[in-house]
């Protein structure tokens, strides 16, 4: 199933989409390449309003030159913040369909930006991001969930963590990047992993 079709809470479950890892390196043609594979003829569009050293939401232009955006932005809760308090940029979201969650009827839309709506959203969100650790009973939470990509080359830049709060986490993530290939199951962080990994996800997007 392509990952544009996914909700966007289960797609923040299952990033990894179980798609061959073997030789996925970030590239200029998509920075995320352990979690999302663009189907030929859709490309990635780097949007130069980002300021921060990366980027974690992705415009694709589609076949039909229409974008749309992985992870999917539909229902994020900075979004649904605009649209409930009606900022300047709540008439734009609400355009796409992008204050609550997509149904099946809103979908399409969803999937369907104009490069502008793209650009708008993507700027929106990034100028917002914030890693943030949450707990949710003895479970350990990063909001927003962290990409697969960013968790490897956290592991790969941080050694001092790769050995020590996150072996668990880094053990696993690049053991399976080693064969090839991720199981697409969400795997939940320990509170302490959680709060390095958010903490050094910061330091990598430049977010101060």
């Amino acid at each position: 199933m392509s990952p544009r079709l996914l909700s966007t809470s289960l797609l923040a479950a299952l990033l990894a989409t179980g798609a061959a890892l073997a030789g996925c390196v970030q590239t200029a043609t998509n920075p995320h390449p352990h979690d999302f594979v663009l189907e030929e003829g859709q490309r990635y569009e780097k949007n130069p309003d980002v300021t921060l050293a990366r980027e974690y939401w992705i415009i694709v232009v589609a076949r039909d030159d229409t974008r749309f955006m992985l992870p999917r932005p539909d229902g994020d809760p900075r979004i649904v913040e605009e649209c409930r308090t009606k900022s300047p940029l709540a008439a734009v979201f609400d355009g796409a369909k992008l204050c609550e969650s997509a149904t099946a009827t809103t979908l399409a839309r969803v999937n369907a930006l104009t490069r502008s709506e793209a650009m708008q959203v993507s700027t929106f969100l990034h100028r917002k991001l914030r890693f943030v650790a949450t707990a949710r009973e003895a479970e350990g939470r990063v909001e927003p969930h962290p990409l697969t990509s960013d968790l490897l080359d956290l592991c790969k830049a941080f050694p001092q963590d790769r050995n020590g709060a996150l072996r668990a986490v880094c053990d696993r993530e690049l053991g399976y990047e080693s064969k090839g290939a991720r199981p697409a199951i969400y795997i939940p962080f320990t509170l302490e992993e959680s709060r390095v990994i958010a903490s050094r996800l910061n330091e990598m997007y430049g977010i101060p």
